[in-house]
């Protein structure tokens, strides 16, 4: 699946390569259910070197998903939201 990491993803100091990397190996995932358009996606995906990055995105017209969060470790609610 084809994934575009926007700039504001980086700020938690995980690289654009790491992020793709992760949302390729996703573990955990689900429509977040706060009625945002276009609807969001949490995601909890696998780095490189075997810790657990937080990711949010949504996917745009085009089919891409554009990944605009992410960041390690993953925050306790967010794990809770994900069911885990």
């Amino acid at each position: 699946m084809t994934a575009l990491v926007e700039h504001h993803a980086l700020k938690h100091g995980l690289s654009e390569s790491e992020i793709k990397y992760a949302w390729e190996a996703i573990m955990a995932s689900r429509l977040r259910g706060d009625d945002s358009d276009p609807p969001r996606w949490i995601a909890l995906g696998w780095l490189p070197d075997g810790r657990l990055a937080q990711m949010v995105a949504v996917e745009d017209d085009q089919g891409r998903w554009r990944i605009f969060h992410a960041m390690t470790p993953p925050t306790k609610a967010f794990l809770k939201e994900l069911g885990i």
